[in-house]
């Protein structure tokens, strides 16, 4: 699981960098899923969704939380 503290610091700088970038604030339908079709996806993805070798988030990130912490 994740910190508070880790969360409190990730919130705004996804925020920051949606903003900066133009990065549409959306995430792929299934946000555990690996997936070739993911590497034109225009919003949030994470490493695991991008390359199966990678497990950066833990299955208990909640996406959702995200998406509302970044309006």
């Amino acid at each position: 699981d994740y910190t508070p503290q880790q969360l409190n610091a990730l919130y705004p700088l996804v925020k920051t960098l949606t903003e900066w970038f133009a990065i549409p604030k959306q995430i792929v339908s299934d946000p555990l899923d690996f997936n070739q079709k993911h590497l034109t996806f225009s919003g949030i993805v994470g490493h695991h969704q991008l390359r199966p070798d990678k497990t950066d988030l833990h299955q208990g990130f909640d996406w959702n939380l995200l998406l509302k912490s970044i309006q």
